[in-house]
């Protein structure tokens, strides 16, 4: 039984449209729950319309949020010997290594140090005698707070290197004594 080719080509035309739908409809299923994603904020225009209409634009997180500053402090210890000197030595904690964003050591001691440097009460009565019996005749710490911001993901395309993309700000030194809260 042979078919008129008027009713092949509706057949092969429906199969387009039912095709190109199929394929519509993926990617707004695909797309549009994960809209914070770069992909989502570009294409979600095609698919919002659709979305609504079939109540499935309710947002999912696939994906990890965009990665967290890292923190870290830097610090310079005062001994009697060098009490008047402007220039110290500065020491980093956690001890920076030169593969760090690759260290999982590194970086849960940073993540660490985040949650530490949350609590004063904690900070002062375990981090600053530590530091301290680190530096056998140290009689202060002067601290500061250094965040390294990583840029969005639209941004970071404009940066050749991962170490480029980081934005340093210092915050604030702050001395604290060996002996005790001052």
């Amino acid at each position: 039984m042979k078919t008129s080719p008027a009713k092949q080509s509706s057949r092969t035309l429906l199969k387009i449209v039912l095709s190109l739908f199929i394929v519509f409809h993926l990617s707004a299923v695909l797309i549009l729950p994960n809209s914070s994603s770069l992909m989502g904020r570009r294409l979600s225009w095609l698919f919002l319309d659709y979305a609504n209409l079939m109540i499935f634009n309710r947002t999912w997180q696939f994906f990890s949020p965009g990665p967290m500053p890292n923190m870290y402090l830097e610090y310079e210890v005062e001994t009697e010997d060098n009490a008047l000197e402007d220039v110290r030595e500065t020491y980093q904690w956690p001890k920076s290594n030169v593969n760090r964003f690759n260290n999982d050591f590194f970086l849960r001691t940073v993540a660490g140090m985040r949650f530490l440097g949350s609590n004063e009460v904690n900070f002062h009565k375990y981090f600053i005698p530590y530091l301290c019996r680190q530096h056998p005749g140290a009689v202060a710490v002067n601290m500061r707070s250094v965040v390294e911001q990583i840029p969005s993901i639209e941004r970071a395309g404009e940066y050749e290197d991962f170490l480029d993309m980081q934005q340093r700000f210092d915050l604030p030194s702050q001395r604290y004594s060996c002996e005790g809260p001052e």
